[in-house]
């Protein structure tokens, strides 16, 4: 994957061995996804189901990565 043109969100994942919390790296994923385009104003994001799913983490860290999102004003 080029780093530099992020792509959809299926490219994306969770980083397992990182030091880095799973609901920080997923926040960044969708802040990324965000920033290219993938999600507009308006449209809404999957649901926490379908981020759960797609992403391998529990609804706990799903909720955890979006409100950050909307506590930071993304």
């Amino acid at each position: 994957m080029n780093r530099a043109t992020p792509t959809a969100a299926a490219t994306h994942q969770i980083d397992r061995d990182s030091y880095e919390p799973a609901y920080l790296q997923l926040a960044n994923i969708l802040r990324r996804q965000i920033a290219i385009g993938a999600f507009r104003p308006g449209d809404q994001l999957p649901s926490e189901a379908q981020l759960v799913q797609r992403y391998g983490v529990s609804p706990m860290t799903v909720r955890r990565s979006i409100n950050l999102l909307a506590d930071q004003g993304v």
